[in-house]
């Protein structure tokens, strides 16, 4: 469960920077008034985190077999292969909150970050605990209900952050021409 916890808190970095070029970004486009590229950027980001999320998390279940073959001492291999299955479902929804993040950064909503960063951490260490004295004592279960967390913590920073970008002012959008930017900024 240790390792898992800090994977899990690793995984926000396997964004590849994009959290943080987003906020960058949508600073310099906050600077210009320029709500259309805000939009654009938005939505270019959230489509390249949602895909790396996809890659991420589909590589892990394909590879968990593997991994825990190489794992000297598992009591039961298939629930720990359970278990990282399992978290494979949570990679989209942590590499969107980097996202979702950003959109806060680059607002200085700084307090509302630190609003939503307390329970989520808590329900990290609660989370298991509740799991394992109500429901059961397994490593599966337990990151079932991690996963459930981070994806309900996304949804609530997506909804932060959507209620500073509004959509009719703030048009969401693709374009292809941000991916090197927010690539290599």
């Amino acid at each position: 469960l240790t390792l898992i916890w800090s994977v899990i808190s690793y995984f926000g970095l396997f964004d590849f920077g994009l959290g943080r070029s987003l906020t960058r970004e949508l600073s310099i486009a906050m600077s210009k008034y320029d709500l259309s590229l805000q939009g654009r950027l938005v939505g270019t980001s959230f489509l390249l985190l949602f895909l790396l999320g996809l890659l991420g998390g589909a590589s892990m279940a394909y590879l968990a077999s593997w991994f825990v073959g190489h794992l000297k001492g598992v009591s039961d291999p298939q629930e720990v292969i359970n278990a990282i299955r399992a978290l494979s479902f949570a990679m989209p929804a942590i590499l969107i909150t980097t996202a979702a993040k950003g959109i806060l950064e680059s607002r200085q909503e700084f307090a509302m970050l630190n609003i939503l960063r307390i329970p989520m951490g808590l329900f990290t260490f609660l989370g298991p605990l509740l799991t394992v004295m109500y429901i059961k004592p397994k490593l599966d279960t337990i990151l079932i209900t991690l996963v459930v967390g981070r994806i309900i913590g996304c949804l609530i920073h997506i909804w932060y952050s959507s209620r500073l970008m509004p959509i009719k002012k703030y048009p969401i959008s693709i374009d292809r021409t941000l991916i090197k930017p927010l690539a290599f900024s």
